[in-house]
């Protein structure tokens, strides 16, 4: 189900420096849908807003959400939140460069990881319809058809969840807003820790069986997750403040172009626990211990799904007793 979500999401840093720009995805939805996702929103603590502060006692925090794909009104947001770094004794990130480094020298020392090495390709387990339809997919990112056919789904889904105007310069390494944030820090000499590592970052994406991950790209391919409107329509609500909106838009839209809506929404959610949720209540210690036991300020930088909802960071923090405002971050 990781296939799904990474369709969905686009959640990959360092791809390029186009600005995606696109109808909010909300504008797709059915008058009965929006009515849903209205009632669903007003249930949900935190739901727009991408830059808080919270505060307990004399400790400190500041959460900036990020979309982790660079984007040149990146830079905007990081001019705002500089005087809030500045006053910061330490970072969090969910992985530093330094690790993320480490993740690429684990994938490429475990091809296994990334390719599949033993048995079919992707040529022969999808019919012959949806292998055309593939290899489109992999000529318009410039990869050619027979090798992409060796890549494992979760790979593949990474790369085709990206839109075009995310892939033009995607040779240039260009930084995220979390890199941004990162590189800042390290020039005011703020150390930066990471709440992830190698390990589990590497179960969460490439985890899954081969035959459940080519079960569920499969779903992914057929149901339109691919659709170049729908990553660059969340990018819009990012910079507008309504990520969770968003996210919820893309699982209305995702759900009603599949076959058993039921049963994807069933896989869907429960993924989305594990890939969000728990996630963040692994995070919580670490975040807690560091507002305790730092002399000053922590800043925090993690996608900005982490932040929003019931289920989400923010809503955490304020169950542990902290009090949280929201920072004038946007309009940019």
């Amino acid at each position: 189900m990781r296939i799904l979500i990474l369709a969905l999401l686009a959640l990959w840093p360092g791809l390029s420096l186009a600005e995606c720009n696109a109808p909010p995805l909300t504008e797709r939805l059915s008058a009965e849908d929006r009515a849903e996702l209205d009632s669903y929103l007003a249930t949900q603590p935190y739901a727009e807003g991408i830059f808080f502060h919270a505060t307990r006692g004399g400790e400190e925090l500041y959460l900036l959400g990020s979309m982790h794909v660079p984007d040149p009104r990146s830079d905007a947001i990081l001019g705002k939140a500089q005087p809030y770094i500045d006053r910061a004794a330490v970072l969090l990130v969910e992985m530093t460069e330094a690790e993320l480094s480490d993740f690429e020298l684990s994938l490429a020392d475990n091809p296994d990881l990334m390719y599949i090495t033993d048995g079919p390709s992707m040529i022969d387990r999808l019919d012959a319809a949806e292998w055309a339809h593939l290899s489109d997919l992999l000529r318009q990112l410039g990869i050619p058809p027979f090798m992409g056919a060796k890549y494992q789904p979760w790979m593949t889904s990474m790369a085709l969840a990206i839109p075009p105007c995310l892939r033009d310069q995607i040779a240039s390494d260009a930084p995220g807003l979390d890199q941004l944030v990162e590189r800042y820090a390290a020039s005011k000499r703020i150390p930066a820790l990471a709440l992830d590592d190698t390990a589990h970052l590497l179960d969460l994406l490439a985890g899954d069986p081969l035959d459940q991950q080519v079960e569920e790209f499969r779903m992914a391919l057929n149901g339109g997750l691919f659709d170049e409107d729908q990553a660059t329509g969340l990018i819009t609500l990012y910079y507008q403040g309504r990520a969770l909106e968003g996210a919820e838009a893309a699982r209305r839209l995702a759900s009603s172009s599949m076959q058993d809506p039921a049963a994807f929404l069933r896989i869907y959610d429960r993924q989305m626990t594990r890939l969000l949720d728990e996630r963040n209540a692994r995070w919580m210690g670490q975040i807690t211990a560091a507002a305790r036991d730092t002399p000053g300020p922590v800043f925090i930088t993690v996608g900005t799904m982490h932040l929003n909802g019931e289920a989400g960071i923010l809503y955490a923090l304020e169950q542990a007793g902290f009090s949280i405002r929201r920072l004038p971050l946007l309009p940019l």
